[in-house]
């Protein structure tokens, strides 16, 4: 699995079919091995890779929640095996941000 950070929305102007999911903010940095020092910013873009048989984009809309404590994300995949996979792990992530609180 390939984890890569994305400072412009480039990749994710492509025609891709999207969803909005909401994610804690540290889990994406502990993820993506994003040092405190680095701001999470609007339009910055993370992605997995997989093998080469999928890739998930996660790009961050904008600040919400209680002392900005969430980022609300759109979520787009490219799967060669189902996009059962991306959901679960857009699953996974939700639930790893749960854990944090």
């Amino acid at each position: 699995c390939e984890k890569r950070l994305y400072d412009n929305k480039a990749l994710f102007d492509k025609n891709l079919n999207r969803i909005t999911v909401n994610f804690s903010p540290h889990v994406l940095r502990k993820m993506w091995n994003v040092h405190p020092s680095i701001g999470l910013c609007e339009e910055l873009t993370f992605e997995v890779v997989w093998n080469n048989e999928f890739w998930i984009f996660i790009c961050i809309k904008e600040w919400i929640g209680d002392e900005k404590s969430l980022v609300k994300c759109e979520v787009s995949g490219v799967t060669l095996i189902g996009t059962e996979l991306v959901m679960k792990l857009v699953e996974e992530l939700k639930v790893l941000g749960e854990m944090e609180k």
